[in-house]
């Protein structure tokens, strides 16, 4: 069995804000590197939705295209209820950030 590799939600706005251009040539570079092992959750694609529209990055229908990329193109893992009570003991144990949001609905 191989490893998956889930990349953060900030590693791919760097990728489709272009901004900063280096981060996003090194994410593009990770991301051809290990193009064949990674996943995605639908968190991360909804947080990079909202990002994308949020911070004006894409318009509406180019952050849908996005995100129908995404999931045409890679595995998608959901959240499950298991998941988030781990994530809320790692939070609680070691304060990384756990923010959850509403899974979006095309």
């Amino acid at each position: 069995m191989s490893d998956k590799v889930l990349l953060d939600t900030n590693l791919w706005v760097y990728l489709y804000s272009k901004d900063p251009i280096d981060k996003c040539e090194k994410v593009n570079s990770l991301l051809l590197d290990h193009i064949e092992s990674l996943i995605i959750s639908t968190q991360i694609l909804g947080e990079l939705y909202n990002v994308l529209l949020k911070k004006k990055f894409r318009t509406q229908v180019q952050a849908q295209e996005i995100i129908s990329e995404l999931v045409a193109g890679f595995d998608i893992s959901e959240i499950t209820a298991i998941q988030v009570i781990e994530a809320v003991k790692i939070n609680a144990r070691y304060e990384y950030t756990y923010a959850p949001i509403a899974t979006l609905t095309f």
